[in-house]
């Protein structure tokens, strides 16, 4: 399960400051296994997480921090993912994103063993090419480390987010 958290206290442990990231393992008698707090001094938002074949955990959202557990911030809100093993531990955690904000909505893996995260970006520059207008689609597709395989804007002038995403 992931979520948010503001604090230190009760089962939240590892508190970042701003709103973090909160990671919990049940077993199926809903007794807590671990738990990791993941973020920085800003504002993470945790949207989607999936379970990879390898059981590790591969969590999207965004962040606008610079520090923590947070690096690479491109500026304003990023795309920020993190992959945890079985145990919570952190493998990698990456931002993408522009100079001005993007979000990762949904993540899934593809049917070659990768990653494709669908969000949003007003940006023109970083790592997203071919804004339309505004806000847009922004589709990525990662190899499991997290690499950018590609990148693709989708909209119009106006404001476009892409919620989630599913391979037909």
């Amino acid at each position: 399960t992931s979520g948010g958290s503001n604090f230190n206290d009760g089962d939240v442990i590892g508190f970042n400051g701003g709103d973090d990231w909160w990671v919990i393992k049940i077993d199926s008698n809903g007794l807590l296994q671990w738990q990791k707090s993941l973020g920085g001094g800003g504002n993470e938002n945790a949207t989607s997480i999936l379970q990879t074949s390898a059981g590790e955990y591969l969590i999207t959202g965004g962040t606008n921090s610079t520090d923590g557990d947070v690096t690479g911030n491109h500026g304003g809100i990023d795309v920020w993912i993190v992959k945890l093993d079985l145990g919570g531990a952190v493998l990698w955690a990456k931002c993408y994103g522009g100079i001005t904000d993007a979000g990762g909505s949904s993540v899934i893996t593809t049917n070659d063993s990768k990653y494709i995260v669908a969000g949003m970006s007003y940006s023109i520059d970083g790592n997203v090419t071919g804004n339309h207008g505004q806000q847009d689609f922004w589709i990525l597709k990662l190899d499991t480390s997290g690499i950018i395989q590609w990148e693709q804007s989708y909209g119009g002038t106006q404001r476009e987010n892409a919620y989630s995403i599913i391979q037909c």
